[in-house]
């Protein structure tokens, strides 16, 4: 069901590539671009130094390299047995002529998910079909919003995030913007979805109009 619903979200090969410089998309096999984005794990280089850096050549051999990487995680793994397992595997691939050291920062997050047919999803797409006259898709998103799986856990109580951007929002960039259109629908539907939340439960005759006048 859920490859169902992210087969129903357009996907733009060519203006992927095109918005981040890439000449191809590589990843897991047996798995579209989509699908390794919203519902695998990842390990991500973050970032990787080490020689000389200045201007000019320098005719030098390294002593060393860095790299910063993380992890992205779905649900069913455990963040402390993968920060165990990650060392392990480092350690047995490295070549016996190279040492390594690991800098472990602080933080992580457990994945989370809340079954698409929980009522409140589905009171979530009525809020919005309300609001747009059509059916939501059901995603997974792959970033990491570790206070949900808190709220979630401690509250005893599922959690819903619906997102309101545009492809060309640029999430996180210096450029970072949301479109005024979306911003005002997305403030009715958080109304909406108060009064499906409220009317979980009712009968379907009770329940508020499934299209906005």
């Amino acid at each position: 069901e859920e490859r169902r619903q992210f087969a129903r979200v357009p996907f733009d090969e060519s203006g992927i590539k095109q918005t981040y410089g890439l000449t191809a998309l590589h990843g897991e096999a047996g798995f579209t671009p989509t699908e390794r984005n919203w519902a695998r794990p990842t390990l991500d280089v973050n970032g990787v130094w080490g020689g000389y850096q200045g201007p000019g050549a320098k005719t030098i051999i390294p002593a060393w390299a860095a790299a910063k990487f993380s992890c992205r995680l779905v649900p069913d793994q455990d963040p402390k047995a993968v920060a165990q397992a990650l060392p392990r595997y480092i350690e047995e691939v490295r070549p016996k002529e190279v040492r390594v050291s690991l800098s472990k920062l602080s933080g992580h997050g457990d994945p989370w998910i809340t079954p698409v047919d929980h009522p409140l999803i589905q009171a979530g797409q009525r809020a919005l079909h309300r609001v747009y006259g059509k059916d939501p898709a059901l995603i997974r998103g792959g970033g990491s919003i570790g206070a949900v799986e808190v709220m979630g856990r401690l509250l005893d109580a599922p959690c819903l995030l619906v997102g309101f951007v545009l492809p060309d929002s640029f999430a996180h960039a210096p450029n970072e913007r949301l479109d005024l259109e979306s911003f005002y629908l997305g403030r009715k539907a958080a109304l909406h979805l108060w009064e499906e939340i409220a009317a979980i439960g009712a009968p379907a005759a009770a329940r508020p109009a499934s299209v906005q006048p």
